[in-house]
């Protein structure tokens, strides 16, 4: 029997505690040579360590030690911290960013490879590891941080397998800013890498380069695609040894097939590229870690593909010699990663009713048979009754200058309770801001609609799933253009009758800015808002942030001090109405803890209702449980509290 009350009075179905209980990340699944599965595990429960897992007789068993924890800094937002060989597996410590081997049949047998301070007293990290076939060499991205904090060094570099001791690494490819997506060909002969430079970000300008690999190193190396604004992403070798990539084009026409990641193979004779997909659909994603490839061969002749259309994840089997594509149907609308192999698929995928999960099929032609779940995010204990799972549907709208934005809808969901009325709105912000939704199922989003809210999770221009020209939307117009996005969802969501005048916002890193920008400059449209280590002073920014996005707001917004100042919330202060309450981690090497507590001190000075909450030995994005959990009470009290005193 369910009971009538005001939406804001409704009980969540679950606790913060349940909404983080048992979850695990589950990334970067690979296989060894002799067919056996493995991924790493981000365990909350463990203070956000990551481990590697594997597949034994349908159980999964962890290889890493104790001591152990799998990540790579490189970029500081990571990639791929891993490599699986015949008697070893390979893998990166986070502590001290060294590569370490582990002996597959002897699990406790693991050496460091690389020098815990190299030789000029540098600090190295390391991503994208790949043995050869013949396990003597281990190539990867190599990243030399320095002790003067001057900017980092990035190569492409190798060491040599035989040799048991320690050693430093030997630089095989440098010259350029950033280097990401090594790739070798299947018999070791051949091997590709993306590169970009300052004041790019990977998805606008970047270059592809082929190499041939001798006794010596790389050589013969030349640039085959890129460097003129194009964006290339997942380059994948086929069992014949050609090389295959996605690509876009900048101010291409929505109804142009450039203006969307294709796939494109290389053909060394002619030594120029051709399209083998035209498709208006995505078959890329933005480069903010390396490692998940979006296609790859379940034949000599057939390769799977994952695309997003419309922010959607969907399937498709692509026959090279007929350029023909075939929709692959699959229960999941979210899929973050394929493997195939000896005529399996294995997906880690999502649904608006399934949480993350890495599940196995086999491949009968066109057609996925014998599903095999491997792994859950979540446990079953934690989900919720489907009479009680809010379901997010994509909606577009119609925005002010004549074009159109899109978000996904979630309406307030509990058995428990009835209202008479227009639920709160709680509007989420991605990150990026060149990120996207994720439309599955997930305790946060449940969390908050069994507690009698509306959710509305925006795609505003500028994100991804889209095409290239509604992601470039965003540039120079960050802090401008999303949140007039914003507004307009919200005005349209209202006028359709589905939410009250009540609307909160969060979101996290470049959706914390969006949150901060959102509130001083719309401050009629919110009443609360939560800033997750966002961003309230852009100069600050500028000045404390990594080498990767150390150029960014220069397309963004501007290298113009007067429009950073302008597109600052902190300097509109005076227009803030809406109580906030700000998160921050300590160790936090993208949004430096300072630019969170820059604003929370002026928000104090100035009398604005506002809470400050500092996590120890949290970085960018919160991992240990307690912190997720405490961060959750805070934001749902902070929120209701003032909403309540606003009824």
């Amino acid at each position: 029997m369910s009971t009538e009350k005001s939406f804001l009075d409704w009980n969540s179905l679950l606790s913060p505690e349940e909404v983080y209980a048992d979850t695990v990340g589950i990334n970067y699944i690979t296989h060894s040579p002799d067919g056996v599965i493995y991924w790493v595990e981000s365990r909350a429960v463990e203070k956000g360590r990551c481990t590697i897992v594997r597949l034994e007789n349908d159980k999964i068993v962890e290889v890493t030690p104790k001591v152990f924890n799998v990540r790579t800094r490189v970029h500081e937002y990571g990639g791929t911290p891993y490599c699986v060989g015949k008697n070893f597996v390979y893998f990166v410590n986070f502590s001290d960013q060294r590569i370490y081997k582990q002996d597959l049949h002897n699990l406790t047998a693991v050496s460091p490879l690389t020098p815990d301070t190299n030789d000029d007293g540098f600090t190295g990290k390391y991503m994208d590891l790949t043995a050869d076939p013949d396990e003597t060499k281990l190539f990867f991205v190599y990243e030399q941080e320095f002790q003067d904090h001057s900017l980092p060094k990035n190569t492409i570099a190798w060491i040599d397998l035989t040799k048991n001791d320690v050693q430093e690494p030997e630089i095989l490819v440098e010259g350029n800013d950033f280097y990401s997506e090594f790739r070798l060909s299947e018999d070791g002969a051949r091997c590709c890498w993306l590169t970009w430079n300052l004041p790019f970000m990977p998805w606008d300008n970047t270059e592809l380069w082929l190499a041939n690999i001798s006794l010596e190193g790389i050589i013969e190396s030349k640039k085959i695609a890129g460097g003129s604004g194009e964006s290339i992403t997942s380059p994948v070798f086929s069992h014949e040894h050609e090389l295959f990539f996605s690509m876009d084009f900048p101010n291409k026409s929505d109804d142009d097939y450039q203006n969307y990641w294709n796939i494109f193979r290389y053909i060394p004779k002619l030594n120029k590229y051709h399209p083998v997909t035209k498709e208006f659909v995505e078959f890329g994603q933005p480069l903010w870690v390396s490692g998940k490839p979006n296609f790859q061969f379940v034949s000599d002749n057939e390769m799977i593909c994952l695309y997003k259309k419309n922010s959607k994840s969907k399937l498709a089997l692509l026959n090279l010699s007929e350029l023909k594509l075939v929709k692959v149907e699959v229960p999941y609308t979210d899929i973050s990663e394929i493997l195939a192999y000896d005529n399996k698929l294995l997906l880690n995928a999502g649904s608006p009713i399934s949480p993350k999960i890495i599940t196995s099929f086999e491949l009968q032609g066109l057609t996925l048979v014998n599903e095999t779940i491997l792994a859950k995010s979540l446990s079953d204990d934690h989900l919720l009754a489907s009479e009680n799972i809010s379901a997010g549907k994509l909606i577009s709208f119609p925005t002010k200058d004549g074009e159109k934005s899109y978000g996904y809808l979630y309406l307030p969901k509990n058995s428990n309770y009835t209202s008479k009325g227009r639920p709160p709105l709680l509007v989420l912000v991605h990150g990026g801001p060149t990120g996207y939704s994720n439309p599955y199922y997930n305790n946060y989003n449940q969390y908050w609609t069994s507690s009698g809210f509306a959710i509305f999770d925006i795609e505003y221009r500028g994100s991804t799933g889209f095409g290239r020209r509604y992601r470039d939307k965003l540039l120079v117009n960050w802090g401008a253009i999303e949140i007039s996005d914003i507004q307009d969802a919200i005005k349209y969501l209202q006028s359709k009758g589905v939410i009250s005048n009540q609307v909160a916002i969060t979101g996290g890193s470049a959706g914390g800015y969006t949150v901060q920008r959102a509130l001083t400059a719309l401050p009629e449209l919110f009443q609360v808002g939560a800033s997750h280590y966002g961003i309230g002073n852009l100069e600050t920014l500028v000045k404390l942030t990594h080498k990767f996005e150390s150029k960014y707001l220069d397309r963004m917004v501007s290298a113009d001090i007067k429009i950073l100042k302008e597109r600052s919330p902190i300097n509109h202060l005076n227009q803030l109405k809406a109580p906030m309450i700000i998160f921050q981690g300590s160790d936090d090497k993208i949004v430096h803890p300072e630019v969170s507590r820059e604003m929370a001190t002026i928000l104090k000075e100035k009398g604005i209702k506002s809470d400050y909450i500092e996590y120890q030995g949290e970085g960018h994005g919160f991992r240990q449980l307690e912190n997720k959990v405490d961060a959750l009470k805070k934001e749902s009290a902070f929120f209701k509290e003032v909403l309540r005193s606003l009824d």
